[in-house]
């Protein structure tokens, strides 16, 4: 990856040798909620990140949530990530201090600074109700679709909604996350699209007998298996 300043203070560029180096950066960026850009100096609180892969027509505009040190964070940053003059750790703080049964009230109507706090839980019960919040947008569900860490129970919540599983990204999150139950996949294989099948021959966690079933898929249909670490 190469790092660059753009045409103003503030601008970052970051250029990617391929789509997959690009795609794999990001979601290991959205997994941990913040990424690290330690070819720089120094960040601006402000800085606005364009990332672009070679070979791809595909662009990404970050603006940061936060930024700490070096970190870029994509959600609102821990508390002892901020310094105490931060709006950020200010909202955390009342937040966490709140008991559960609030925090789950809260959920439904939280706004998106609230939602990120909330979602970085990992509570079935808050993200039940997270789920129901009707200003909820679509990068959030594939983000709880795609991270490892989500309960089970917001999984299944999200694969059991056809319009969210109509969306790509939410639904790449589903059919690639370690959690999702395999007995699930197995009765989707054979209906997914091809691009559908790719990205599950292509991620890092699919368990082994998904992944055989995935391949089994994609000989019948005619299409090009390209092993891990080939060419």
């Amino acid at each position: 990856m190469k790092v660059s300043r753009g045409t103003s203070e503030t601008d970052i560029s970051l250029e990617f040798d391929s789509p997959e180096e690009y795609e794999s950066f990001f979601e290991e960026s959205e997994k941990n909620g913040f990424f690290s850009l330690d070819q720089l100096e120094s960040l601006p609180k402000d800085c606005v990140i364009r990332a672009s892969a070679v070979g791809s027509p595909r662009s990404r505009k970050v603006r940061p949530v936060a930024v700490t040190g070096k970190r870029v964070w994509l959600i609102t940053p821990p508390a002892e990530e901020v310094s105490q003059t931060t709006v950020g750790e200010s909202l955390f703080d009342q937040i966490r201090k709140l008991p559960v049964s609030e925090r789950v009230n809260l959920a439904m109507k939280a706004d998106l600074p609230e939602r990120r706090i909330l979602m970085q839980e990992n509570n079935p019960k808050i993200n039940e109700f997270l789920l129901r919040n009707v200003r909820i947008t679509e990068s959030e569900i594939a983000w709880l679709a795609r991270n490892a860490s989500s309960p089970l129970s917001t999984i299944l919540a999200i694969a059991n909604h056809s319009s969210w599983m109509g969306m790509e990204p939410i639904r790449t999150g589903i059919l690639c996350n370690p959690k999702t139950p395999p007995q699930m996949l197995h009765q989707l294989i054979p209906n997914l699209a091809g691009g559908d099948l790719m990205k599950m021959h292509q991620s890092r966690y699919l368990r082994e007998d998904l992944q055989l079933a995935v391949e089994r898929e994609m000989k019948r249909r005619g299409m090009k298996i390209i092993r891990k670490g080939s060419e």
